[in-house]
């Protein structure tokens, strides 16, 4: 009896720590789930009412903040969605409900959404506990509908951070890490910073600031491991490449859609980048396997847009890419942007209607069938220009994440790339490693010659034949002229994620005569350009397959353009007095030579009818590179005004949002 009676004290000991351990365990983690309520963007059609589902667990914060969690992104996108402002005042009334509902605590001192203005930021935070020893931070930017903001998205600045970007991290930083030590005397921080665009630039360049000070200890209890950073279409915000690259940063993670213009600014070709990690959305143009994910996206996107068309045309991603890089090529740098061109954006997008006025009336006609091309030939939803906002809208994004189990089909992208110019006609044919054709042009369209899923090809601005292919091949592109003509060809690799060209050669001004062709040979890592002097395009073709390169005319790469432009650094300029205004000249085109012009040049590419230089004059570039600098940024601002315009009944600005 009495080993009976031991047994039941021991089983009856064994269920209370059981029960006490299920049910009064305060460590034991929480999962919280829901729907929430918003008001779709408007870039698919009329905004309406909609919701999305959530899910929260305090185990997302039991990981090193190093590892990737797509369930913390999905969950993170939702908050920087709801981060957006409200209203006419743009304040937090779609975020702080899902505070509420998450379980975080927040006051009138950690809700920081003032009216916008032209250099402001608005922020939230709160604080959730986890358990009695642990507690997580959360901290949301507003990312849409901030009004007069907009000027502080083109206040480069002279500096190697992005002024306008980094002006509103500046305040987070200078804010959150006492809250932090107060909270972490006792307890571990876990702190998530989270948003979507503008808000995406302030939180990686807070994150970063974070990092650092959490290494040296100046954050309490709180370490790198526990700072969780998710950045949504975030552009670039700093020309510390090197410095962003370092291990410290990799809990930063920015997600980007490689068809979005937003992510592809400050210019890469400058040297500006972001802390961290950068994943890119898969689109037709990058993704093998994109079918296999494309019927989930677009599922998603009919439900959070809350419209049935919604057939998204990526755009002409390798046309905006090249747009991108001709404007800071002909601009040149920072410097020369902050001197000349800031100033005035900033004007027109604070309502200076006289500026505003003659800018559009000058530019807009000239460039807004350019705008068009880079959205595709469809002019519906998610085509022509409409794609620059469709492709950047937050429904797509949530589409995306949502659409990707893990993260396995986000991954680093360089694709090879190629262009040529010419003044006349030609016919161009590219092919692969093999000799198999697969794209051609005559110079009005392109045509495929194999069955594709990768590989595009566009005519350009200028008449430039644009093609885009996956890294890693050999392909050769062949073109034959017409009649006496001069080619510029470029080729290398185009970097998606840092947005700017990476082993480019460039090949200025080459003569070729009537029935003359040349092959430009790209490889992962060199691209090479031969002349046929004798023979035929084809025999040349073989020629080089076979690796008998010594049969042609090797094409020397122009040195003052071989690799990036950019190498030399700026010279701060602030101190410099500002420049006269250069008047505005009476056409945007600079014409083309006539074709007596063209024939009387020399081989080295100069003209010398009247006997001077072919070198283009240093004012004219300056000139045009603001006119084409201005073209792009304000033709982009201006869409999205009249966007504004159309809906401005539901009072939302960028992107109407959570009701």
């Amino acid at each position: 009896m009495r080993r009976i009676r031991r047994r039941t004290e021991r089983a009856l000991l064994l269920l209370v720590f059981l029960f006490c351990a299920l049910f009064l365990h305060p460590c034991r983690a929480e999962e919280l789930e829901g729907n929430y309520p918003y008001q779709t963007s408007g870039n698919f059609g009329e905004p309406k009412q909609a919701e999305y589902s959530y899910t929260y667990r305090d185990s997302f914060f039991g990981c090193s903040s190093y590892e990737l969690n797509m369930d913390l992104a999905r969950l993170s996108l939702r908050m920087a969605f709801s981060g957006f402002g409200y209203g006419e005042q743009s304040d937090a009334s779609n975020l702080l409900p899902l505070f509420d509902r998450l379980g975080i605590r927040y006051d009138e001192n950690t809700v920081h959404y003032g009216v916008p203005g032209p250099d402001t930021i608005g922020y939230a935070y709160g604080v959730r506990e986890i358990s009695e020893d642990s507690v997580l931070v959360v901290v949301v930017v507003r990312g849409g509908n901030y009004k007069k903001e907009w000027a502080g998205n083109f206040t480069l600045g002279n500096t190697e951070d992005h002024q306008g970007f980094l002006g509103g991290a500046e305040i987070i930083e200078k804010e959150l890490p006492e809250y932090i030590r107060k909270l972490s005397e006792d307890k571990k921080v876990s702190v998530l910073l989270t948003g979507y665009s503008r808000g995406a630039a302030v939180c990686n360049l807070a994150a970063a600031e974070l990092d650092r000070m959490a290494e040296r200890g100046e954050l309490g209890n709180m370490k790198p491991e526990n700072l969780y950073a998710y950045c949504f279409a975030c552009p670039l915000v700093t020309r510390k490449s090197e410095e962003g690259a370092k291990e410290l940063y990799g809990n930063i993670f920015s997600f980007v859609n490689p068809a979005d213009v937003v992510p592809k600014v400050a210019p890469g070709e400058w040297g500006y980048g972001r802390y961290g990690l950068t994943f890119l959305l898969p689109t037709p143009l990058h993704d093998e396997d994109y079918e296999t994910y494309e019927e989930a996206f677009l599922a998603n996107l009919r439900e959070y847009a809350k419209a049935e068309n919604v057939s998204v045309n990526p755009g002409n991603i390798i046309m905006l890419d090249r747009a991108l890089v001709i404007v800071s090529d002909l601009l040149g740098s920072p410097s020369v942007y902050y001197r000349i061109a800031q100033d005035a954006i900033r004007s027109v997008i604070l309502g200076d209607k006289s500026v505003a006025t003659s800018v559009a009336d000058y530019v807009l006609p000239s460039v807004s069938d350019y705008l068009d091309g880079l959205g595709g030939e469809e002019k519906d939803q998610g085509g022509g220009a409409a794609s620059l906002t469709a492709t950047h809208a937050p429904e797509y994004y949530l589409a995306a994440l949502d659409a990707l189990a893990d993260g396995t089909r986000l991954q680093k992208i360089r694709n090879a790339y190629g262009y040529v110019c010419y003044d006349g006609k030609a016919d161009v044919t590219v092919y692969d490693a093999e000799g198999k054709p697969l794209v051609s042009g005559d110079g009005r369209k392109c045509t495929n010659l194999a069955e594709m899923k990768k590989e595009g090809a566009v005519y350009g601005l200028r008449g430039e034949f644009l093609f885009d292919f996956p890294d890693g091949g050999r392909y050769f592109v062949v073109v034959t002229a017409n009649k006496r003509m001069r080619v510029t060809f470029r080729a290398g690799l185009f970097d998606s994620l840092a947005s700017k060209d990476a082993g480019r050669a460039d090949y200025e001004n080459v003569l070729l005569k009537k029935n003359e062709y040349a092959i430009l040979m790209i490889d992962a890592d060199k691209a090479t350009l031969f002349r046929g002097t004798s023979g035929s395009a084809s025999e040349l073709l073989e020629a080089l397959l076979k690796g008998e390169s010594h049969k042609a005319e090797e094409v020397k790469a122009d040195e003052t353009l071989n690799g990036s432009v950019k190498d030399t650094p700026d010279v701060p300029i602030a101190t410099e007095p500002t420049p006269t205004p250069t008047p505005t000249p009476t056409a945007l085109e600079t014409p083309s030579p006539k074709p007596t012009e063209a024939a009387s040049g020399n081989e080295n590419g100069d003209d010398l009818k009247d006997g001077k230089s072919g070198k283009t004059n240093r004012t004219a570039v300056i000139v045009l590179s603001i006119i084409v600098l201005s073209a792009v940024l304000i033709c982009l601002l201006t869409f999205f005004m009249i966007k504004k315009k159309n809906r401005a009944s539901d009072g939302n600005g960028d992107f109407p949002v959570n009701s």
